[in-house]
Parts: C-alpha cells; structure tokens; sequence
C-alpha cells in the first residue's frame, strides 16, 4: 500500500495529505496535493529539466547547483514537505543541502547529481499524485465507518476518550506533586 514507492515518501505523502483532509477538508486536499504535484513538474521544467538546464550551464563556474524552492514554501506543511524531498535525495545517495538566502530557500545539490534530482522529483511528483487518490480513499473509509456509528455509541466513545484523558492529567500532576514535595 503506502510503502509500495520503495522508501517512506508515499507513506509519509499519505499522513500528510490525509492531515491536509481533515484540516480543510477533501476538496483542499486534493487541490494541496495537485499543487505539490504541480510543484515537482514546475522544477523540473516543461520539455528539458529546468534542473538539468540550470546545472549544465553553470558547469564550467561551479560544482553545485541550486534549486528555488519557493513554491513549496507556499504549501501546507512545508516542513513535512521538505523532510519528503531530503529523504527522497538521501535514500537515492544524492548530496544535497537546503540553504536559506536572501530570496527564500533552496535545495543546493551537486551538478553532476543534477539528472538524479530530476529524476527523484519526477518520482515524488508520480507519487503525490498516486498518494492523493489513496488519501481521498482513506478519507472516504473514515467517513463510511463514523456515518455507521450509532450515535449513542459515538457519545460512549467520547465519554470514555475523556475519562481517559482526564485520568491521565491527575496521574501527571501527581507525579509532578510527588517531586515537588520531595524537593522541599
């Protein structure tokens, strides 16, 4: 299922989109996740790899080569999109470094790795797409399953999350009671 793309992009692509779902709603989240998608194929470039390109013509000033990633910046959770990205490069042996400028933040990578981040990129923008239509899936199981739930077995799970949740504050502030008398 989610760790079908060989490493934990598509699971992590997944948890994201569906954090994505229930915070904004379906329609946000697959929009979020066409942007991501959007944003993969924008920096690679139409026709040429804008990646390639850009490295190619610096190739005789310069070893590194860097990538604009201002437009990933703009998306829900970039944090968790930028953990995607450096795992994607790492689990494909790629150096690379986010640096911040002036201008905003960008993936520097070496020249040579320049066909590889293109390719990795083309992987996870396949992979936000197919990672899309799981999450939407998901999201639909979840509301199939709450929508079949009586409603007075909803309320006896409540009750009980919050019996929990109102047992586990007394046993913490027990503990944190029991240090401070101690420290007396």
């Amino acid at each position: 299922m989610t760790n079908d793309f060989g490493d934990d992009s598509g699971e992590k692509l997944v948890d994201w989109m569906i954090r994505i779902g229930q915070d904004v709603g379906e329609a946000a989240m697959m929009a979020s996740g066409e942007r991501l998608a959007s944003a993969f194929k924008r920096a690679r470039g139409e026709g040429e790899s804008a990646i390639e390109e850009g490295a190619e013509a610096s190739r005789d000033v310069t070893k590194w080569a860097k990538l604009d990633l201002s437009e990933f910046t703009t998306l829900p959770e970039y944090e968790t999109i930028r953990q995607i990205i450096d795992e994607k490069l790492s689990h494909e042996g790629i150096r690379h470094e986010f640096a911040p400028m002036p201008e905003g933040e960008h993936l520097v990578f070496m020249v040579e790795d320049a066909p590889a981040v293109n390719e990795a990129f083309r992987d996870l923008e396949k992979t936000t797409r197919v990672s899309a239509q799981q999450a939407k899936k998901e999201l639909a199981q979840i509301r199939e399953r709450a929508k079949g739930e009586p409603i007075a077995e909803k309320a006896a799970h409540a009750r009980e999350a919050s019996s929990r949740l109102e047992a586990a504050k007394g046993k913490s502030r027990e503990i944190s009671r029991g240090v401070e008398m101690r420290a007396k």
